[in-house]
């Protein structure tokens, strides 16, 4: 293999190197289950980042959520908000961050597995399915070990 040459797009370098370990270019009916840029497909196998519309990036998240890892890179400005518990007043600080920054911010809480659905059945539930908010599981810790 030769190594990519960042000048031009990766799916370009790619087509152009297929050949090289006896690869080729699949129909479009194949190809968009395992790539998925311009058209939604249920069952991805790989994304790219991207800064389309929030609609587009919740209903991806919803089939598949590894995707989002790769999303918060791509935001020049982002809220960020780490909560593990299941309290009211969470929801509350949610929505006044939203009211309080711009509407291209996203908002990405990094929660736990005690309050994940909570969240997703409190009335931050449209703004998870428009992709405004987008959640990120995270491994609980404490100062004990």
């Amino acid at each position: 293999l030769i190594p990519y040459d960042s000048k031009i797009p990766e799916d370009v370098w790619y087509a152009q190197n297929l050949h090289r370990v006896n690869g080729s270019i699949p129909s479009i009916e194949i190809a968009k289950t395992f790539s998925v840029e311009s058209m939604y497909y249920v069952r991805p196998l790989g994304v790219h980042r991207f800064p389309w519309n929030c609609q587009f990036r919740a209903d991806l998240a919803k089939t598949c959520p590894e995707s989002m890892l790769i999303m918060p890179d791509f935001y020049p400005a982002i809220a960020i908000i780490v909560e593990f518990r299941a309290v009211d007043h969470l929801v509350a600080i949610v929505h006044n961050v939203n009211y309080h920054i711009p509407s291209t911010w996203p908002i990405q809480i990094f929660h736990g597995k005690d309050n994940e659905d909570f969240i997703r059945k409190s009335t931050l539930a449209p703004l998870i399915a428009s992709g405004k908010i987008f959640l990120t599981l995270m491994e609980q810790f404490d100062d004990r070990f």
